[in-house]
């Protein structure tokens, strides 16, 4: 196995961005986070073999699994925030990279029912470039059965994506009818689903209020939910935390590799069900076309403690499925 990653290392450049965002009073909100994407990546970096390791080097020039982990999130912030390009601004490769996969912000998730029990690749409500098809695509490329990415790009996204792919919010999310002004009803199978576009946005629709601050429920999970999962100071124990509440033998994936974006999903969607317990409705608004727009929501007292759980093995479960492919994958 290779040598664990001293935990309290940081990664500067990504350090450095953050923090001439935080002077400016503009935090990017990224998938997991940075915080979460670089802790899966690194207790991943801890289980993958010797052999896999050299091959990640040849292809990144580096094995630090960590320091690409955020930019399939900084190529989408290249191309969505004129603004705010981030990190990515005059890399040569990202520029021709979103011009090539002006799609790319779709990749990171799917939009499946509360209610799904199986994800179907040609099925309602798949599309050819969500979270599972985009992993399976990368993965063919690392295969040498596509050239549509550089096998650079094809690994950090999949180093990216499972980690995406085990945020409930990325891959489960509500769907509504509007029953009135100002009300809307959850609807969880995929049968009573009329309008396949009336969902909240995995939560990103969901608004509640915490003190004198409206919160996205989306970006509670991504963010707020993982600082809480090491508390110390500068999250010294992440590492150590997420590797002791791995569950080899429950969580090992079964059956052939290329179906395992398929399971994963629908185990997210297990989850993302969790994620919705203790949320109370409130106010909403749609569009004339009945999509909505912002529905407000109250959490339960006990959601972030009921919820912390979550999100700790949902982290751990992510860098060792990250692992269990990466050991799989018959490299070019």
């Amino acid at each position: 196995m290779a040598s664990k990653r001293p935990p309290d290392r940081r990664h500067p450049t990504t350090l450095i961005v953050f923090l001439i965002f935080y002077w400016l009073g503009v935090v990017p909100v990224l998938p997991w986070g940075q915080l979460g994407h670089e802790s899966i990546a690194d207790l991943a970096q801890t289980l993958v073999s010797n052999n896999v390791l050299a091959k990640v080097r040849v292809i990144l020039n580096t094995n630090d699994l960590a320091s690409v982990a955020l930019w399939a999130d900084q190529a989408r912030q290249l191309m969505k925030d004129e603004f705010h390009p981030g990190p990515l601004k005059g890399d040569a490769e990202a520029e021709r990279f979103i011009q090539d996969h002006p799609d790319n912000d779709k990749w990171h998730f799917a939009d499946l029912p509360l209610g799904t029990f199986k994800y179907v690749y040609e099925g309602r409500f798949a599309v050819t470039n969500d979270i599972v098809h985009s992993l399976d695509h990368c993965v063919a490329v690392l295969e040498g059965k596509s050239k549509t990415l550089t096998r650079a790009q094809a690994l950090r996204y999949v180093i990216h994506l499972v980690g995406d792919i085990h945020q409930p919010l990325h891959v489960g999310c509500g769907y509504y009818v509007s029953h009135g002004v100002g009300g809307a009803t959850l609807l969880k199978d995929p049968d009573r689903i009329d309008n396949p576009h009336a969902h909240d946005a995995g939560a990103n629709l969901l608004l509640f209020v915490t003190g004198h601050t409206t919160n996205k429920l989306h970006a509670y999970w991504d963010d707020d939910l993982v600082r809480k999962v090491d508390t110390s100071p500068g999250n010294a124990h992440m590492l150590e935390i997420l590797r002791n509440t791995i569950e080899a033998r429950r969580w090992k994936s079964e059956g052939n590799y290329h179906d395992w974006p398929a399971l994963w999903a629908k185990d997210s969607v297990t989850e993302a069900n969790a994620a919705y317990d203790g949320i109370t409705f409130g106010a909403a608004r749609f569009t004339k076309k009945g999509k909505p727009e912002e529905i407000d929501i109250t959490l339960a007292a006990t959601y972030e403690a009921r919820q912390t759980p979550r999100v700790t093995r949902q982290l751990a479960k992510a860098a060792f499925h990250l692992a269990e492919l990466l050991n799989r994958i018959h490299w070019q």
